[in-house]
């Protein structure tokens, strides 16, 4: 006998795979392997089995595959609309949410802000991995740039049971914590230790990046020593110290992409002044580049392009640092 895999009349013209190649049909084979990035969320699709054996007798069979479509109409609620890094805690709220592949769970996080004031969705940095809960609360969020009018951009995203997922996101002010670099240490350490002695990965992981926007924002004369070729001690210890906070948490952080994300965040910014890290700081934080992504590997989750991006930048970062000069 001989068979023939295809599909009815759709938007799709090639659906298969052969031999990784797109192909419409599949000749005499017992399976088939459909290509469904080239299929169109939410429309339904029918995929037909014929056959036909040597007296001329032919039958066929049908299955019907709808494709997923990922959860809409939802928002994100951020409470208050302004604050300061490391002193006011923030209330994230997923609102409005619909998709028939309940129960839906959810995920939080920032979004980078450009120029103009746009948010670059397509960067959005999560706090962690996905939560059964809508609400997220005690957030610390790290500030923004003077020039950006010291805007955050902030995202829930929604994702349903087969793994579709929205995201919907919104801004609120954050100005840096103006306090010594002293002051700023004492208060990350504090925080910081709060967190991972209470197991909270995610409220550590955000002290830490707050802690370094700080840094950037409000020590302007860092970065003048800086290209002057004259780094501020200060600054320095405060970045090895948030370094040493940072394995901390990686030791009670789950291995996901997400989080895998999220820790190669804060190391990008453990680093982005190179010119403020010292050669300890600049061997271990490789060292930390290198057994996130181990961990990564080992554990078959894969990294997230925001993951990969993030490592680039921490990687790019290094090479200034006196660990490569």
């Amino acid at each position: 006998y001989t068979s023939m895999w295809s599909i009815d009349s759709s938007d799709v013209t090639s659906p298969f795979f052969v031999k990784s190649a797109p192909t419409p049909t599949v000749a005499n084979k017992l399976s088939a392997v459909l290509d469904l990035s080239a299929f169109t969320v939410g429309n339904s699709y029918t995929i037909r089995l014929s056959a036909t054996d040597s007296a001329g007798v032919s039958s066929f069979t049908t299955i019907s595959l709808t494709m997923n479509e990922a959860p809409g109409s939802g928002a994100v609620a951020v409470t208050p609309s302004k604050g300061v890094a490391l002193s006011t805690p923030f209330s994230f709220a997923a609102l409005g949410w619909v998709d028939e592949d309940l129960p839906l769970s959810f995920r939080f996080g920032t979004v980078p802000v450009n120029d103009d004031l746009s948010l670059n969705l397509d960067s959005a940095a999560p706090f962690g991995d996905v939560r059964s809960s809508a609400f997220m609360d005690g957030v610390a969020l790290p500030p923004s740039a003077h020039a950006l009018n010291y805007t955050v951009g902030c995202f829930s995203e929604a994702v349903d049971t087969f793994g579709a997922s929205g995201l919907a996101a919104d801004v609120v002010r954050v100005m840096p914590y103006s306090v010594s670099l002293a002051k700023l240490s004492n208060a990350s350490r504090t925080k910081a230790a709060e967190a991972i002695d209470s197991g909270n990965a995610d409220a550590a992981k955000q002290v830490l990046s707050a802690t370094l926007g700080s840094i950037a924002s409000a020590t302007d004369g860092s970065r003048r020593r800086q290209l002057l070729g004259t780094p501020g001690a200060g600054s320095a210890d405060l970045r090895a110290s948030v370094l040493e906070s940072l394995w901390n948490t990686y030791a009670i952080t789950p291995v996901t992409q997400a989080d895998v994300a999220s820790l190669l965040t804060v190391l990008a910014s453990v680093v982005d002044t190179p010119g403020e890290v010292t050669l300890p700081v600049a061997e271990s934080s490789m060292l930390f580049l290198k057994t996130v992504l181990e961990a990564s590997q080992e554990a078959a989750v894969g990294i997230s392009p925001v993951g990969a991006a993030t490592a680039g930048t921490a990687l790019l970062h290094l090479f200034e640092t006196p660990l490569f000069n």
